[in-house]
């Protein structure tokens, strides 16, 4: 199961929120209403290791702080499709991930700086 093509997915249905949990099949928010994602396999040990590595690659801060408070917020980035602020949590046992899709302002900003 690849990170990126579910935020990919997520983010072309509308999603504000994805959730990502061992032993589920990822999950959505779009207007307040939670969605699986059916066309996927529940997540696996295997998987959240993955995502996990993917997500903190960068950062070994990051890693640290994970591994001493069992939680940790960083950022996230798909060049053409979104970022994303992320909460990775040790939650009964296995780790989860939570991730809030942060929209795309750039046309905004540059228009609000280069008004004429």
């Amino acid at each position: 199961m690849e990170l990126d093509e579910i935020l990919t997915k997520a983010v072309k249905l509308g999603a504000s929120d994805i959730h990502l949990k061992v032993g589920s099949k990822p999950k959505i928010r779009i207007k307040t209403i939670l969605h699986t994602l059916e066309e996927y396999n529940p997540v696996t040990v295997e998987d959240m290791t993955n995502f996990i590595s993917k997500i903190l690659a960068k950062s070994e801060n990051k890693k640290a702080e994970l591994i001493k408070n069992g939680e940790v917020d960083i950022s996230y980035s798909i060049p053409t499709v979104s970022r994303f602020r992320v909460n990775i949590y040790r939650q009964r046992g296995t780790y989860a991930i939570a991730l809030r899709v942060l929209k795309q302002t750039f046309q905004d900003l540059k228009n609000f700086f280069y008004q004429k």
